[in-house]
């Protein structure tokens, strides 16, 4: 076994080499003498790079930015990397989505100093919580990025309405993070778009440059608690050389927390060692995430048949931007409970689910019923867990095995660290116990918990102790 481990570790180390950007940054951050040759290829290879998707345009301008952060960082002065740059920058504004993608005016801006230290009018659309949105929700690195980008200029141009939101968007990224700096990883990410790593290091990089705006005890949490890896992203490791650089204005104010953001049909509960998020805002994601006592679902949603694609799970409901566009949701917090009602979409179909959570401290009561039933198209309800161990009727299931339990609803414990959650069902009926491999794909989950909703308005219900 140790022979395959060297084995891969040299390959991937040689196809890391490869890549001419990931040398220069290496380079840089051990302390090397700057090559130039290594940036003008890494142009060139940004120069092949396709602009057809939205992420494909976000790793386009990562690769981009990075170049232009070590040109800054090394003062390099090379006419003929300066010509590529410049034909990259326009290449940008000609293939992308211009007005379309808010944070493509922030790459655009952050581009445009790092060449010539221009001071282009950045303006970017935040709803009145903080979050950003792109199409239909406010994905969490996007919100970042802009933020981040927000954080830097605002503090090179000293203009103090780009500093406060940077600080708001900080807000909002934390609402979704958990009491103690966990994030909810199962709402508003795609399970295609998931790369934990990358995000946590952004994260941590965006909150802790926050730290220097206002003091927030939260913030500090979440800072030691995403502080896991570092180097991940060459993008991000690059900016935070850059923000070392600055020296930051004091903004007199407290960091804004939130329960409840109707706008995105957004609820989120703590009570002592759990947390929760739900909304009904989403597109192929999950509705919710609930992480108590060391044991984290999450995610949780509907999901059609294969269990095996993601393509198939969570809702499709978009905002407007307006509370209006959730006026049909109920959403209630005081002291030591809350609740959420409503409707949402399910992904890739006409069909609608109505769901309703309470929780009151640590009691938490799910509910949910199906607008229609096709038995051509059988829909579940999953539970994406992370834990150790999975129990039902005295059997242990783990992750990244193939046992799994098939057949009558039971309650399942789930076990982790010393800690345990159990999903206990009110209702007769069917459930699938997959053990999953965890790690980089569903949002590193260890168990899919599959129940089978097959009545129609039937109230499925939960409880999670």
């Amino acid at each position: 076994m140790s022979g395959l481990v060297t084995f891969f570790k040299a390959r991937q180390e040689e196809i890391r080499g490869d890549d001419p950007l990931i040398k220069a940054v290496d380079a840089f951050l051990t302390g090397k003498e700057g090559d130039e040759i290594l940036l003008f290829s890494a142009a060139e290879k940004c120069c092949r790079m396709p602009i057809n998707t939205l992420q494909e345009l976000i790793e386009y301008y990562r690769s981009v930015l990075s170049i232009l952060l070590l040109r800054k960082l090394c003062e390099t002065k090379d006419e003929k990397l300066d010509e590529k740059l410049v034909a990259l920058i326009k290449k940008g504004k000609r293939e992308g989505f211009g007005n379309c993608f808010e944070l493509q005016k922030g790459y655009e801006a952050l581009a445009s100093y790092l060449f010539e230290e221009k001071e282009p009018e950045l303006e970017f659309k935040q709803l009145e919580k903080g979050a950003m949105l792109q199409g239909p929700i406010p994905h969490p690195m996007q919100n970042a990025h802009m933020g981040l980008i927000a954080l830097y200029l605002g503090s090179i141009w000293e203009d103090e309405e780009l500093l406060q939101k940077g600080v708001k968007s900080a807000e909002f990224c934390l609402s979704l993070c958990d009491h103690n700096g966990e994030l909810f990883q199962g709402i508003w990410i795609k399970e295609a778009d998931y790369h934990l790593e990358v995000l946590e290091e952004t994260l941590a990089l965006f909150f802790k440059i926050t730290t220097h705006f206002l003091h927030s005890s939260r913030l500090e949490i979440a800072v030691k608690t995403l502080s896991k890896l570092k180097d991940v992203d060459p993008f991000i490791s690059l900016f935070r050389c850059a923000f070392e650089k600055l020296s930051f204005p004091t903004i007199q104010q407290k960091v804004s927390h939130f329960d409840i953001d109707r706008s995105l049909g957004f609820f989120r509960y703590e009570y002592e060692d759990m947390s929760l998020v739900v909304s009904a805002l989403g597109f192929n994601t999950g509705m919710g995430s609930i992480h108590k006592k060391g044991v984290q679902i999450v995610s949780m949603g509907p999901h059609y048949a294969p269990l095996a694609d993601s393509n198939y799970y969570g809702i499709s409901r978009a905002s407007n931007g307006s509370q209006e566009g959730f006026k049909d949701l109920k959403i209630e917090s005081e002291n030591d409970k809350g609740e959420i009602e409503g409707w949402t979409r399910v992904i890739s179909s006409e069909q609608w689910l109505f769901f309703n959570l309470k929780a009151e401290k640590e009691k938490i009561d799910l509910m949910v019923r199906q607008s229609h039933h096709n038995e051509s198209t059988p829909l579940y309800f999953v539970f994406f867990v992370s834990a150790d161990k999975g129990i039902v009727e005295k059997e242990e299931f783990h992750p990244g095995t193939l046992n799994r339990y098939f057949g009558k609803s039971h309650n399942v414990l789930f076990e982790k660290g010393g800690e345990s959650i159990e999903i206990i069902p009110q209702f007769d009926g069917e459930m699938k116990l997959i053990p999953l491999a965890g790690k980089k794909h569903f949002w590193s989950a260890g168990f899919l918990l599959a129940f089978s909703l097959n009545k129609k308005l039937y109230p499925y219900s939960w409880a999670v102790n």
